[in-house]
């Protein structure tokens, strides 16, 4: 949704930067491509957003009382 509207409102905003989504952590800004087709879409998050999912999905793991060792 983010890309479908900051494409969309990019030229008719005031003051728009880019019709690109980034992700923000830790103060630095990354490039979150999303590529719209017809009746797909690709996001390519970048390499340490999946490393952030994973750590947040191994502390998951390790709070799970049902997961046995």
């Amino acid at each position: 949704l983010m890309k479908v509207l900051s494409t969309k409102y990019h030229e008719t905003a005031p003051y728009a930067i880019s019709p690109e989504v980034f992700w923000v952590h830790e103060g630095v800004w990354r490039l979150f491509p999303i590529e719209l087709g017809e009746k797909d879409i690709n996001v390519i998050p970048p390499p340490e957003f999946v490393e952030v999912l994973n750590q947040l999905g191994a502390n998951l793991d390790e709070d799970d009382p049902d997961e046995t060792a």
